[in-house]
């Protein structure tokens, strides 16, 4: 996995995260992740917010609508 590449990646709770657990990316890659400090359901659109060598956030997708 190439670290500078997830940035902005979308995915999918794998498990709750509280704050940590399992994304599923679009790409089929399963990752270890964090939230920002809160508690995201399984089976949630999330977005890649920051990501380190050891250390990758995300938050819920937010969804634009028209």
């Amino acid at each position: 996995i190439r670290i500078r590449t997830l940035q902005g990646q979308t995915g999918v709770a794998e498990t709750m995260l509280r704050p940590a657990g399992k994304v599923r990316l679009g790409t089929g890659e399963l990752l270890d992740v964090v939230t920002d400090g809160v508690y995201v359901e399984a089976g949630t659109r999330v977005v890649v917010t920051e990501a380190a060598p050891n250390r990758i956030v995300v938050s819920v997708e937010r969804t634009v609508q028209s």
